[in-house]
């Protein structure tokens, strides 16, 4: 069932986009390609309700050559490689990321089945879009930059983990075969969250997305026991926050 999806008074902080201007974007995409994408990332997240800013509007492409479409559409122009939106009423242009894949391997065909609508747009199902902050948070660089994204990321996830508690719902059998946790990578959470914002994560059922500890590599294996003794669940286990 479609959904709907309005636009708040809040404007947007300081360092982000006006809410405005990110739904007068996803309007104009919807209008020029229609179901050939998925809204994803913080534009995703502000549709569904999320207070946080973001910079740019996400997009998970069917195939690159959406970018050419765009360009020769009313609002939207190409400056250096990268696609821009705009209309005479908004103050600055909002920057568009075209995507071919999220967290470095999922793509546009691998994703459309796990999609619900708002309004027309589609966005990742909430255990989906929850599951894919979580893996990018993992794959961040180890620099300011990545620090910040991946704080992003794990803010999207508590977010998208309360909006699926609100509908009585958990992590759906399909996520569990999209998305593999590893032992590593769990702890890797817990260092990176507050207690209470991992509590979040386990209430919807995210250790449905761990894998068994054979499964893990022997690299993930080796980090896990810098941190953990073998035989620990990853969920549960105390940490040394000084490790």
């Amino acid at each position: 069932m479609s959904q709907r999806f309005t636009v708040s008074s809040r404007t947007g902080l300081t360092d982000g986009l006006p809410q405005q201007s990110i739904f007068a974007c996803v309007r104009a995409l919807h209008d020029r390609i229609s179901s050939r994408f998925i809204l994803v990332g913080g534009a995703s997240a502000a549709i569904l309700g999320s207070r946080r800013t973001t910079k740019d509007v996400d997009i998970l492409v069917s195939d690159s050559s959406i970018m050419q479409v765009l360009q020769m559409a009313q609002g939207f122009e190409v400056t250096d490689g990268k696609l821009y939106f705009k209309e005479a009423t908004m103050d600055e242009a909002v920057p568009i990321d075209i995507l071919t894949t999220v967290d470095d391997s999922l793509g546009f065909q691998d994703l459309n089945a796990h999609t619900t609508s708002l309004d027309g747009i589609h966005v990742l199902k909430l255990d989906i879009a929850m599951a894919v902050k979580v893996k990018c948070a993992y794959l961040r660089t180890n620099d300011n930059h990545g620090a910040e994204k991946r704080r992003s990321d794990l803010r999207d996830a508590v977010f998208l983990a309360r909006k699926l508690k609100e509908t009585g719902l958990t992590i759906s059998d399909d996520c569990a075969t999209l998305f593999a946790v590893g032992y590593y990578h769990m702890i890797f959470l817990r260092f990176n969250m507050l207690g209470s914002e991992f509590e979040e994560l386990i209430d919807v059922g995210i250790e449905k997305l761990l894998i068994p500890w054979n499964e893990n590599t022997a690299e993930q294996q080796e980090y896990y026991l810098c941190f953990a003794p073998e035989g620990s669940d990853p969920l549960t286990v105390e940490l040394d926050e000084d490790a």
